[in-house]
């Protein structure tokens, strides 16, 4: 902004989220031990339908990132922006002189 200010809104849908990420790695880890003829269906068909969303996901998710620091000689945060096209990533570094809020929009 012309103040020198940013504002960086929160994402809503569209990247990966902590359940999801929970739930794709349990289920990665089922194809790493050899199949059991006598056990279930892992159903990889559908997960490796289901993979190029999860990639996408893990690109939103990561493609803007914030870092909330709080030490003795530094109270601020960190952006990193890292774009999906190659560009080099970017880092804003923003330090508060006094406490600081996140408002939930």
């Amino acid at each position: 902004m012309a103040d020198g200010t940013y504002h960086f809104g929160r994402k809503k849908t569209g990247y990966l989220k902590e359940g999801r990420f929970i739930n794709v790695y349990d289920r990665l880890g089922k194809y790493l031990h050899g199949d059991n003829p006598w056990g279930e269906d892992k159903d990889l068909q559908n997960f490796a339908l289901e993979l190029p969303g999860v990639i996408a996901e893990t690109y939103s998710l990561l493609e803007l990132h914030g870092a909330f620091i709080k030490t003795p000689n530094f109270v601020g945060v960190w952006i990193v922006e890292a774009n999906k096209d190659g560009t080099s990533p970017r880092i804003i570094e923003a330090e508060a002189h006094d406490e600081f809020v996140i408002k939930e929009e």
